[in-house]
């Protein structure tokens, strides 16, 4: 897809340059140019910072019978990759859901709350987490909190 740079030349877009755009969009809570597809067709609101998953973490998280790369995850919910807008739908609820996080196993219930399509033909589908168990939320929190750290560590 051709886009117009700073200087008004046209610019192919590459992969790279999506999952950057992502990756900005998840730290700084900025749309990434895609319109959410919500229930209401509201503005989806970010609440809680977002740790990006580069490709080298590899996190995934299971849902049901079925495994899903991870890109984003906050104390709250999770971005999940997906191939297809009939995956889920928005609102579903989500019993089953199991995110790995270094060698660890976070058990929650979780409810769709957007889907945005990607400029790859992908699909972000947006999971807020419920945790019956406190002790399964630490683990999310937990790991959340050191990667924030980590990123804004000044050495």
């Amino acid at each position: 897809m051709a886009q117009k740079n700073q200087k008004g030349h046209l610019q192919e877009k590459t992969g790279s340059h999506v999952l950057q755009e992502l990756v900005e969009a998840s730290l700084w809570d900025q749309p990434t140019g895609s319109e959410a597809v919500a229930a209401d067709q509201d503005q989806v609101v970010r609440k809680c910072f977002r740790i990006p998953i580069g490709q080298e973490n590899g996190m995934k998280v299971r849902i049901g019978d079925a495994s899903f790369d991870v890109l984003n995850i906050s104390e709250n919910g999770i971005g999940v990759l997906g191939h297809s807008p009939e995956e889920f739908r928005v609102g579903e609820g989500l019993d089953g859901v199991t995110v790995f996080i270094e060698g660890a196993a976070a058990r929650a219930s979780g409810t769709v709350r957007h889907i945005t399509p990607l400029e790859d033909g992908l699909f972000l589908f947006g999971v807020a987490l419920h945790y019956d168990d406190p002790q399964e939320h630490e683990k999310v929190l937990s790991f959340v909190r050191k990667a924030r750290r980590e990123m804004f560590r000044s050495d």
